[in-house]
């Protein structure tokens, strides 16, 4: 090739290099900027083929950086706003309320659960105290949790009442948890709030069912025993009617043996009613106390020689330690001599035969203290609360299984607390016995003649001509036949037609009239009654049964002077004839 061949091609080669030249400016400026690359327009026309090879390698692997950083930049952000979805979905969407507090207390974010909680939208729960969504009452344990928090770092809970916008309050459950603010190392406190209204309502009508369950096998035990304690008494009372039936003129020892035995057991049925009255009457607030100043002694005196009977057929001995001095409490002496014969009876029951009752009393601080302790089967400490609940009893094993309604120490609490005391349960445990405690306050009053309070035969002086109004026969052939006892004359109706026919010929100076009568209503028979000539100077008394209570106001209104609850009593008549302000008929 001739020099101007070389010649002719050199521009060829310039203009490649200047190709390149101008390639690798334009990545420079892309790279630095265009004021760097100027500075490079005189220096890259000096760089040979290879140098700028060289650089544009360089630069292309600039290149390929820069895209790899812009895409992990790109998954850096999406992450960055998946990581935020999450949040939001974790935090705000949460079923659970989430509340950031500072140590002072003071709310610095929340969750759209903890808003709607809390009655508040969220913009205006910032910087309000969490505090003053709280009870005022369990204000102490929240304030506790958050001391210990920030004292210890330990998690905390509790649970406690929000009121929900000023409304009504709602049971919540509150978790504690540290947290720090990134570099600064401030700590504030995270706090879960969850509903407890749902679980709340979930317990209590589980509580409610099983309350329910309890009370239909309470009420099954008890009509069974009631069954079994009616049936046993029955037995023998029909057994002493047919032989009394059937040998009539047997001599007087038999007669007097059989009218023992009905005694004993038709007693044995009254008590039995007397005690559900009488649980029914404290149930009821309607238990009423004849209240005097009266000697504790005399009463645990009476009770025990009630109870002795009882004794004696277990051969069981009771060791009783008095006072010398009365111990005298205000107090009606007939209900606290009942206190102790349950006791006792109780304790009877779950000894076995010839073992020892210990019975004390004695003044302890300004009160009596009665104790009866036994050595008999002893007592579950989880009975201790409920042990003088109505229908609740010890378990009994078969061979010392004695009976019973599970109603006397009900009894024995309900008169204790009318009299302003208290009794408790101990036991050192089961099958070593039981000590039954009853407190009672003293009084500075002198004691009556407690002997007058107490049951006593009753008589009669003057006669009276009675006419008893009753449905059922053996009602009023029992009130008649404990009236003529007491000597007085007594006719019987059973409806009204035939009491308005007596009521002419009898002229009675008092007339009990069953309210409970068929046909016609019981004021209306009182008016009619009144208006007789022998009906209107008569005392008219309203019977009131079915184990209620004499609504005195609402028998007087219909025409009555008085009203009396069934059964009546041979004493409750006499008291009864006592009172009558008619002029006797003889």
């Amino acid at each position: 090739m001739t020099h101007n061949d070389e010649a002719e091609n050199r521009p060829d080669r310039g203009s490649s290099a200047h190709g390149q030249t101008a390639s690798a400016e334009t990545a420079l400026r892309r790279r630095k900027g265009e004021r760097e690359g100027v500075m490079f327009d005189g220096s890259l026309s000096s760089m040979g083929p290879d140098e700028i090879g060289r650089m544009l390698q360089d630069l292309n692997v600039h290149q390929i950086e820069l895209e790899m950083q812009n895409e992990e930049l790109r998954r850096t952000q999406e992450a960055l706003e998946l990581s935020r979805a999450r949040y939001f979905e974790l935090y705000d969407l949460a079923p659970v309320g989430y509340v950031t507090i500072t140590e002072q207390g003071a709310i610095r974010e929340a969750n759209l659960a903890a808003s709607k909680l809390l009655g508040i939208p969220r913009g205006n729960l910032v910087n309000r105290p969490l505090s003053g969504f709280i009870l005022p009452e369990d204000q102490d344990n929240f304030f506790r949790c958050r001391r210990h928090l920030f004292a210890t770092g330990d998690w905390q809970a509790c649970d406690l009442r929000l009121r929900r916008g000023g409304g009504l309050p709602f049971p919540a459950h509150l978790e504690f948890a540290l947290g720090k603010d990134g570099d600064a190392g401030a700590t504030h406190c995270l706090v879960i709030l969850s509903d407890l209204s749902e679980r709340k309502r979930t317990e209590a009508a589980q509580l409610a069912e099983a309350i329910q369950r309890e009370e239909n096998r309470r009420k099954d035990q008890f009509l069974a025993l009631l069954g079994h304690e009616l049936r046993n008494p029955l037995a023998p009372i029909r057994h002493v009617a047919e032989v009394l039936r059937l040998a009539p003129t047997h001599a007087p020892a038999m007669i007097a043996q059989a009218s023992d035995i009905l005694t004993r057991q038709v007693a044995h049925l009254v008590r039995l009613v007397d005690d559900l009255l009488d649980i029914s009457r404290i149930g009821r607030g309607k238990m009423e106390m004849d209240r005097r100043p009266c000697d504790l002694r005399e009463a645990v005196e009476h009770a025990a020689e009630q109870v002795r009977p009882l004794l004696d057929e277990r051969r069981q001995r009771l060791e009783m330690t008095l006072p010398a001095l009365p111990l005298t409490l205000d107090g009606d002496a007939v209900r606290l001599a009942q206190v102790v014969v349950n006791l006792l009876r109780n304790a009877s029951q779950f000894s076995p035969p010839e073992a020892s009752i210990v019975l004390s009393l004695e003044a302890v601080d300004g009160r009596a203290l009665l104790q009866v302790r036994d050595s008999g089967a002893g007592l579950d400490p989880s009975l201790y609360s409920r042990i003088f609940d109505p229908f609740v009893q010890a378990e009994q094993t078969p061979e010392r299984r004695q009976g019973g309604l599970g109603i006397g120490l009900a009894l024995v609490k309900g008169v204790v607390e009318l009299h302003g005391g208290s009794v408790t349960a101990t036991s050192p445990g089961l099958g070593q016995g039981s000590t039954f405690s009853v407190r009672l306050p003293l009084s500075d009053r002198l004691p009556a003649d407690t002997a007058r309070s107490l049951p006593e035969a009753r008589t009669c002086p003057n006669v009276y001509r009675i006419l008893v109004v009753a449905e059922r026969p053996a009602t009023a052939e029992n009130c008649a036949l404990q009236l003529r006892l007491l000597g007085q004359r007594v006719e019987t109706a059973a409806d009204a037609t035939a009491a308005l026919a007596v009521v002419e010929r009898l002229r009675p100076d008092l007339i009990l009239l069953d309210v409970g009568l068929p046909g016609m209503d019981s004021g209306e028979l009182a008016r009619r009654l009144r208006a007789t000539e022998p009906g209107r100077t008569a005392w008219l008394v309203a019977v009131a049964g079915d184990g209620q209570e004499p609504d005195v106001e609402g028998a007087r209104a219909a025409g009555f002077d008085e009203c009396l609850l069934e059964p009546l009593q041979r004493d409750a008549l006499a008291d009864l004839l006592a009172r009558c302000p008619v002029a006797p008929f003889r």
